[in-house]
Protein backbone atom coordinates (compact mmCIF):
# COMPACT_ATOMS: atom_id res chain seq x y z
CA UNK A 1 0.00 0.00 0.00
CA UNK A 2 1.28 3.44 -0.84
CA UNK A 3 -0.29 6.82 -1.05
CA UNK A 4 0.16 10.38 -0.06
CA UNK A 5 0.10 10.27 3.73
CA UNK A 6 -1.87 8.48 6.41
CA UNK A 7 -1.52 8.66 10.18
CA UNK A 8 -4.26 6.13 10.95
CA UNK A 9 -3.53 3.63 13.69
CA UNK A 10 -4.24 -0.07 13.53
CA UNK A 11 -3.61 -2.95 11.17
CA UNK A 12 -5.20 -3.77 7.85
CA UNK A 13 -6.90 -6.77 9.46
CA UNK A 14 -8.45 -4.54 12.14
CA UNK A 15 -9.56 -2.09 9.44
CA UNK A 16 -11.19 -4.88 7.42
CA UNK A 17 -13.24 -5.93 10.45
CA UNK A 18 -14.25 -2.32 11.02
CA UNK A 19 -15.45 -1.71 7.43
CA UNK A 20 -17.33 -4.99 7.24
CA UNK A 21 -19.26 -3.95 10.35
CA UNK A 22 -20.05 -0.59 8.72
CA UNK A 23 -21.27 -2.38 5.56
CA UNK A 24 -23.87 -4.22 7.68
CA UNK A 25 -25.63 -0.88 8.29
CA UNK A 26 -26.01 0.08 4.61
CA UNK A 27 -24.04 0.49 1.40
CA UNK A 28 -24.81 3.49 -0.80
CA UNK A 29 -24.43 3.36 -4.58
CA UNK A 30 -24.85 5.85 -7.39
CA UNK A 31 -28.47 4.66 -7.69
CA UNK A 32 -29.34 4.25 -3.99
CA UNK A 33 -28.30 6.83 -1.43
CA UNK A 34 -31.31 8.89 -0.40
CA UNK A 35 -31.53 7.01 2.89
CA UNK A 36 -28.51 9.08 4.02
CA UNK A 37 -29.45 12.35 2.28
CA UNK A 38 -33.17 12.99 1.95
CA UNK A 39 -33.07 16.03 -0.35
CA UNK A 40 -31.68 14.62 -3.61
CA UNK A 41 -32.93 17.57 -5.68
CA UNK A 42 -31.83 20.27 -3.25
CA UNK A 43 -28.60 22.18 -2.78
CA UNK A 44 -26.51 19.00 -2.66
CA UNK A 45 -28.01 17.10 -5.59
CA UNK A 46 -24.48 15.94 -6.43
CA UNK A 47 -24.24 14.36 -2.98
CA UNK A 48 -23.47 10.92 -4.43
CA UNK A 49 -20.56 12.28 -6.49
CA UNK A 50 -19.01 13.74 -3.35
CA UNK A 51 -18.71 10.26 -1.86
CA UNK A 52 -18.27 7.68 -4.64
CA UNK A 53 -14.79 6.25 -5.06
CA UNK A 54 -13.33 5.50 -8.48
CA UNK A 55 -10.54 3.07 -9.29
CA UNK A 56 -8.11 3.03 -12.20
CA UNK A 57 -5.62 0.29 -13.00
CA UNK A 58 -2.27 1.72 -14.04
CA UNK A 59 -0.04 0.10 -16.69
CA UNK A 60 2.25 -1.00 -13.83
CA UNK A 61 -0.62 -3.02 -12.29
CA UNK A 62 -0.94 -0.65 -9.33
CA UNK A 63 -4.46 0.67 -8.71
CA UNK A 64 -5.27 4.31 -7.97
CA UNK A 65 -8.37 5.11 -5.93
CA UNK A 66 -9.75 8.59 -5.55
CA UNK A 67 -12.98 10.46 -4.96
CA UNK A 68 -13.18 12.24 -8.33
CA UNK A 69 -15.32 15.16 -7.17
CA UNK A 70 -12.93 15.94 -4.33
CA UNK A 71 -9.89 15.50 -6.53
CA UNK A 72 -11.36 17.69 -9.30
CA UNK A 73 -11.97 20.37 -6.67
CA UNK A 74 -8.29 20.19 -5.69
CA UNK A 75 -8.99 18.35 -2.44
CA UNK A 76 -6.21 15.89 -1.72
CA UNK A 77 -7.32 15.39 1.85
CA UNK A 78 -10.15 13.33 3.30
CA UNK A 79 -11.91 16.06 5.29
CA UNK A 80 -15.30 17.32 4.19
CA UNK A 81 -16.05 19.66 7.04
CA UNK A 82 -15.00 19.80 10.65
CA UNK A 83 -12.72 17.26 12.32
CA UNK A 84 -15.58 14.78 12.75
CA UNK A 85 -16.54 14.70 9.03
CA UNK A 86 -14.10 13.11 6.61
CA UNK A 87 -13.49 10.18 4.30
CA UNK A 88 -12.22 7.56 6.73
CA UNK A 89 -11.49 4.60 4.41
CA UNK A 90 -10.95 3.63 0.81
CA UNK A 91 -10.72 -0.03 -0.14
CA UNK A 92 -10.94 -2.46 -3.02
CA UNK A 93 -12.95 -5.68 -3.20
CA UNK A 94 -12.51 -8.38 -5.82
CA UNK A 95 -15.13 -10.43 -7.66
CA UNK A 96 -15.53 -12.74 -4.64
CA UNK A 97 -16.36 -9.76 -2.36
CA UNK A 98 -13.00 -10.11 -0.59
CA UNK A 99 -11.24 -6.94 0.57
CA UNK A 100 -7.97 -7.00 -1.33
CA UNK A 101 -6.57 -3.61 -0.31
CA UNK A 102 -7.53 -1.01 2.30
CA UNK A 103 -6.38 2.37 3.57
CA UNK A 104 -7.60 4.30 6.59
CA UNK A 105 -7.23 8.04 7.09
CA UNK A 106 -7.44 10.63 9.79
CA UNK A 107 -9.02 14.06 9.27
CA UNK A 108 -5.71 15.84 8.60
CA UNK A 109 -4.10 13.28 6.27
CA UNK A 110 -3.26 14.01 2.64
CA UNK A 111 -4.90 11.07 0.98
CA UNK A 112 -5.99 11.43 -2.63
CA UNK A 113 -5.21 9.94 -5.01
CA UNK A 114 -4.33 6.76 -3.10
CA UNK A 115 -2.28 4.06 -4.84
CA UNK A 116 -2.50 0.41 -3.92
CA UNK A 117 0.45 -1.74 -4.96
CA UNK A 118 -0.28 -4.44 -7.53
CA UNK A 119 0.82 -7.11 -5.04
CA UNK A 120 -2.18 -6.26 -2.84
CA UNK A 121 -4.67 -6.98 -5.64
CA UNK A 122 -2.91 -9.91 -7.31
CA UNK A 123 -5.27 -12.53 -8.70
CA UNK A 124 -8.29 -10.24 -8.93
CA UNK A 125 -10.36 -10.21 -12.13
CA UNK A 126 -12.47 -7.22 -11.15
CA UNK A 127 -12.00 -4.57 -8.50
CA UNK A 128 -14.71 -2.47 -6.90
CA UNK A 129 -13.72 0.69 -5.02
CA UNK A 130 -15.43 1.63 -1.77
CA UNK A 131 -15.18 4.69 0.42
CA UNK A 132 -16.48 5.38 3.90
CA UNK A 133 -17.50 8.82 5.04
CA UNK A 134 -17.56 8.78 8.84
CA UNK A 135 -20.97 10.53 8.82
CA UNK A 136 -22.59 9.38 5.56
CA UNK A 137 -21.45 5.77 5.61
CA UNK A 138 -20.25 3.25 3.04
CA UNK A 139 -20.23 4.06 -0.70
CA UNK A 140 -19.69 1.51 -3.46
CA UNK A 141 -18.16 2.76 -6.71
CA UNK A 142 -18.19 1.14 -10.14
CA UNK A 143 -16.19 -2.03 -10.73
CA UNK A 144 -13.28 -2.11 -13.15
CA UNK A 145 -11.70 -5.06 -14.95
CA UNK A 146 -8.34 -6.11 -13.56
CA UNK A 147 -5.79 -8.74 -14.44
CA UNK A 148 -7.09 -8.97 -17.99
CA UNK A 149 -5.87 -7.77 -21.32
CA UNK A 150 -8.28 -4.84 -21.03
CA UNK A 151 -5.77 -3.11 -18.74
Amino acid sequence: MSGKFSTAKGTTEEWKVEVLEKEKVAVCTKEAWTHVWTDPEGEHKDFDQKHLAAAEALPSGDVVVTIPWRFDEGRHYPKAGGPSHYMQFVYLKDESDTIKAIAKFEHSDEAFPWTFDKSSVAGAKTLTPYSIDCIHGVWKGESIPYGTEEL
